[in-house]
């Protein structure tokens, strides 16, 4: 389920324990995954041009 993305499983192992311990809803593991989750939380077309500007960095 990780494996396509890169993330090892391991990794979201000792991520989940925090999530819970921190009461979070979500976890993101992956740099980019916390790029994506930080841009859901701002305004959308702020989040659109950052998107837009950063998807090269992402791939």
């Amino acid at each position: 389920m990780y494996e396509p993305r890169g993330t090892p499983p391991e990794r979201v192992a000792v991520n989940i324990p925090r999530a819970v311990g921190r009461n979070r809803a979500v976890a993101p593991v992956a740099p980019a995954t916390h790029l994506r989750h930080v841009l859901t939380r701002i305004p959308p077309p702020t989040a659109r041009r950052l998107s837009a500007r950063s998807a090269h960095l992402l791939d």
